[in-house]
């Protein structure tokens, strides 16, 4: 069975609310893995999710439709080295890969396609080894930019391919406002999320900062429910 993918909306309110999730536990030997795509290649085949086998062939995992900007659900993988497979002229080749850490139960994947080279570079991130609890933000900048994300106190920089977690400001209504703006050369924010809404007090919430969208940068929300270990 493939897994269940969502595509990038034009509305963050309606992709934050289908992204909306509890966790699955991980079996032993295995993890659990939610792949974010920012800007693949285009694509008529599906690409997997593989390991190597003897003689050339590949056992896939799963199997996803690469479009542009999405985010899967959470897939249950074996640990290890992964790669990302692509059928061309009839087999499977690797065009990425991805490694979890050792003992690592749920991790999340920024996936960015390689335009000029066909690929993909990838980004393997333990929430667990980053402090990332309950009532807390976990920023993923997979942008190519530095923005600067406002999580109802004081900006916090976020350079890309950094991760940085973040406990947001609320206010006396359980609330905050998080603003994403992305840094310009001049010292200028421009600005490309705002939303009001309440704090995550018994969930956590991934912020990824993808490429494209009209300033540069688009924004995906995650939320997710414990128990967090």
């Amino acid at each position: 069975m493939k897994p269940v993918q969502f595509p990038l909306l034009s509305s963050l309110v309606a992709i934050a609310a289908l992204l909306t999730s509890s966790l699955l536990p991980a079996e032993a030997g295995q993890v659990m893995a939610r792949l974010i795509f920012a800007n693949p290649p285009a694509e008529t085949e599906p690409i997997g999710i593989a390991t190597p086998l003897d003689g050339g062939d590949w056992k896939v995992h799963a199997e996803i439709d690469v479009r542009p900007s999405f985010v899967t659900d959470w897939i249950e993988l074996p640990q290890g080295e992964l790669r990302i497979v692509r059928k061309e002229q009839g087999r499977l080749n690797p065009v990425g890969s991805f490694q979890p850490a050792q003992g690592a139960r749920r991790v999340l994947v920024v996936v960015v396609g390689k335009a000029d080279a066909g690929g993909y570079r990838t980004q393997c991130i333990d929430p667990a080894k980053a402090g990332f609890g309950k009532g807390m933000l976990a920023v993923v900048n997979a942008s190519e930019m530095n923005v600067t994300v406002t999580p109802g106190g004081d900006p916090k920089t976020v350079a890309p391919g950094q991760v940085t977690v973040l406990r947001p400001l609320a206010d006396e209504n359980d609330g905050y406002r998080l603003l994403v703006n992305q840094a310009g050369e001049d010292g200028q924010a421009a600005p490309s999320y705002d939303r009001y809404g309440p704090a995550p007090g018994d969930s956590r919430e991934f912020v990824v900062v993808l490429p494209g969208g009209a300033n540069g940068v688009q924004v995906v929300t995650a939320t997710e429910f414990g128990p967090f270990k």
